[in-house]
Formats: structure tokens, C-alpha cells, sequence
């Protein structure tokens, strides 16, 4: 996991273009409800102060490791943003959250494949 992180943050290293952070949800995917009829409820509120672009990278990433999704979704957050940058630092925070899940759940490794993945629908994103 440490390569993959390595890699990840040596690509940060170019700085994210200003943004005027907002208070997000900074862990959307998974935590709305839907019901026929209904508004979507959403649960369980992580409070983060980020730029809104950083909340929508996030849900892009999720989309692609939980649910499938391809590039095209990637390609579409990083319009938004007008940058890869945030992709970055949400597959980043992702990748995170499952080194320290993998501490306490050896399964949780099984998902790196979905991260190597992920990291190679990125470099194909392009800007403008």
C-alpha cells in the first residue's frame, strides 16, 4: 500500500488551484437514503471544510472503487474542478481510510486491485 501512497502523494505536489472551501459532507457515497416518493435523506454527516469540488472528487472516486463506475465520471469531477488535483487527494484519502481498516481487517487489502485501477483512470483524465 505505502508505493501506491508514495506515488499519490508525489502528485500532489503541484497545488490544487484556490478554491473558496464550504462546509461538505466529506463522505457522501453511501450515506443517503432513497425511497420511492420520497426526498433523498442523508445520514450519518461528516463535517469537513473543504472546497465543494473536493466533496464531489470524493463521491467520483467512491464511484469508481465501490460501484463500478469509469472513467467518465472521473473525467466529469475534474471538469467541475478544473483540476486532476482533487481526484488526487480524494483517492489519497480513500486509500487511507483502507491502510487503517487493513490494521484491524486483512479482507480490506483485497481492495487495492480497485485502487491501482482508479489510479490509472486519473492519468487518463485531461483538463480543458
Amino acid at each position: 500500500m505505502k508505493p501506491l501512497l508514495d506515488d499519490l502523494v508525489a502528485r500532489l505536489r503541484t497545488p490544487a488551484p484556490s478554491s473558496v472551501p464550504h462546509l461538505i459532507h466529506g463522505d457522501l457515497s453511501g450515506n443517503v437514503l432513497f425511497a420511492p416518493g420520497l426526498s433523498p435523506a442523508i445520514i450519518d454527516f461528516s463535517p469537513y471544510w473543504r472546497p465543494a469540488a473536493y466533496a464531489s472528487a470524493v463521491v467520483a472516486v467512491d464511484g469508481v472503487l465501490l460501484f463500478g463506475a469509469g472513467e467518465a465520471l472521473l473525467q466529469r469531477a475534474a471538469d467541475e474542478a478544473g483540476t486532476v488535483q482533487t481526484l488526487l487527494r480524494a483517492l489519497s484519502f480513500r486509500l487511507i481510510a483502507l491502510d487503517e481498516r487493513s490494521r484491524v481487517d486483512a479482507l480490506a487489502l483485497d481492495e487495492l486491485p480497485q485502487f491501482n485501477a482508479a489510479t490509472s483512470m486519473i492519468e487518463n483524465v485531461r483538463i480543458g
